[in-house]
């Protein structure tokens, strides 16, 4: 007789054991979107066969989506990745253009310093010139071979300067010929951009079109939110494009001017390239995925441990029940 009622105790002990797993593992499921506990309480002829079947399907069909889910993943950041290293390496070039064309101006700046040192000078010999034909004449004679002489020299002089001028008008022309190109490629990288990002997005749309788990609807639609603000940033390139434009307008007067534009359109394109690693972050959404799994299988494991339990429960309890009587 007591060896009976310890065997209904256990059985007790182990029912109540799991009426507690089945409550946690339905508020767990519950909150994370998949179950609502309110539907089965409210059922009084749905059987705890019944129940349990309903869970292990359920938790079937949620493992299968989230393995296709997590294979659309994959599918669809291994080729972006790709294309991110590619605008990645273009924009690195375009930098590396911008910085040769920041020291070609550099060296423009030094010629245009020589060039007004050698006006400076030329205005020097021209004052001596005058106070020279000043002397003479007060002094009531003038010297025709030295004048022609000094002429001579003044046009050579002169010829040398208007050389060095047309030297720097060309080389003015070909580097707003080299800044049209950039503004080009410039305009091709944003189309380039804009394209993947709209692909990008078109493709996260269908995944979260065919998906019912509410946790990964709303991890999409974080991913949808992240998608539109770097397509903000793209707004970037429409800036330095107008920069640029700006620039080719003022180079022929304003070489100062022309340096600062520089190096504040390479300053752009390195906060873009920085704004662009953001979208790796994207990636961090599949350990999300991952740990879902997982807690499903941990209450998966614990329900069909309390089940088992219970059901050797009650089989000792009618056992002993029977001896008994």
């Amino acid at each position: 007789m007591k060896k009976s009622l310890m065997i209904l105790i256990l059985c007790l002990l182990s029912i109540f054991t799991f009426s507690i797993s089945y409550e946690e593992a339905i508020s767990q499921l519950g909150e994370l979107g998949i179950l609502n506990p309110k539907n089965f309480s409210g059922e009084a002829t749905v059987t705890g066969n019944e129940l349990a079947l309903r869970l292990f399907l359920t938790y079937d069909v949620i493992n299968s989506k989230v393995k296709k889910l997590m294979s659309e993943m994959e599918d669809l950041f291994n080729p972006l990745s790709e294309k991110m290293e590619k605008l990645s390496s273009r924009l690195d070039s375009i930098e590396k253009r911008l910085s040769l064309y920041e020291d070609y101006q550099e060296d423009h700046r030094k010629q245009l310093e020589e060039f007004r040192a050698e006006l400076s000078e030329m205005k020097s010999q021209l004052h001596e010139l005058f106070s020279k034909l000043s002397e003479l004449r007060q002094n009531g004679g003038i010297d025709l071979k030295e004048l022609i002489r000094f002429q001579n020299r003044l046009d050579a002089r002169l010829g040398i300067l208007e050389g060095k001028m047309v030297e720097n008008t060309t080389d003015l022309k070909n580097l707003k010929d080299s800044f049209e190109k950039l503004s080009r490629k410039v305009e091709a990288v944003k189309g380039l951009l804009e394209g993947e990002m709209a692909d990008l997005k078109g493709e996260i749309s269908k995944i979260a079109g065919n998906s019912d788990i509410d946790p990964l609807k709303r991890d999409i639609s974080d991913l949808k939110v992240r998608i539109s603000n770097i397509e903000k940033k793209t707004g970037e390139l429409e800036t330095l494009q107008k920069k640029l434009e700006n620039m080719l307008k003022t180079a022929s007067s304003n070489e100062e001017l022309l340096y600062k534009a520089v190096k504040s359109n390479q300053e752009g394109l390195k906060a873009l390239q920085e704004n662009l690693k953001t979208l790796d972050s994207v990636k961090a959404d599949k350990t999300q995925v991952e740990d879902l799994k997982g807690n499903l299988d941990t209450l998966n494991w614990i329900m069909w441990v309390s089940v088992i339990v219970s059901l050797l429960g009650l089989i000792l309890s009618l056992l002993a029940l029977f001896r008994g009587a």
